[in-house]
């Protein structure tokens, strides 16, 4: 299992792909655009990042995804811009509207996390980045990382080809990782 656990920012990973959490089913409100409003979907806290280091291809790369990203789906899209990543997956773990269960929360993460290593596995990417999807939900990490890796550990068997890379920025995190990824049988 190529499973690569590392401390620093997502956004500095060398990978092929990189996962970022959105809500697929809400825009951001941008009085500057026109009545129809911006293309640009709500995104996490990484992909706010993301979106501020390199603006142009955020906002150009929302011509090319499908609106709304259903919750628990993920969405990719191969671009040439000015950052590392020959694919972007979306994944709508994120919403707005509505509250839902702990179990629900985790079918969402499970869900699309599922559909972003088949998306990898379809653009036949090696590597992939993400941080733990935790859906702004307040779950307990562990709870997050457990969903993730269980659904790694159990994809077909050329899906856990692809290097999984697992970024967190706080060694504390960085211990739940290799915790549950041990528990897996991920890491020696």
């Amino acid at each position: 299992m190529p499973l690569i656990l590392k401390l620093g920012n997502v956004l500095d990973a060398q990978t092929d792909a990189i996962l970022l959490t959105v809500d697929g089913m809400a825009r951001k409100a941008d009085p500057a655009k026109s009545i129809g409003g911006s293309r640009e979907i709500l995104g996490g806290n990484v992909a706010n990042q993301f979106a501020g280091r390199w603006p142009e291809d955020w906002a150009d790369m929302h011509l090319d995804l499908p609106f709304p990203i259903p919750t628990g789906r993920s969405v990719g899209t191969r671009w040439d811009g000015e950052f590392p990543w020959q694919l972007v997956i979306l994944a709508s773990t994120l919403h707005h509207l509505g509250v839902s269960s702990d179990v629900e929360e985790l079918a969402i993460i499970r869900g699309a996390f599922a559909e972003a290593l088949l998306i990898a596995q379809r653009h036949h990417v090696k590597s992939l980045a993400t941080v733990a999807l935790k859906g702004g939900w307040r779950l307990p990490l562990a709870d997050t990382v457990n969903a993730m890796l269980s659904v790694y550990r159990q994809a077909e068997p050329s899906t856990q080809q692809i290097d999984l890379l697992l970024v967190t920025n706080d060694q504390e995190e960085m211990g739940v990782f290799a915790e549950i990824a041990r528990k897996y049988g991920l890491l020696g």
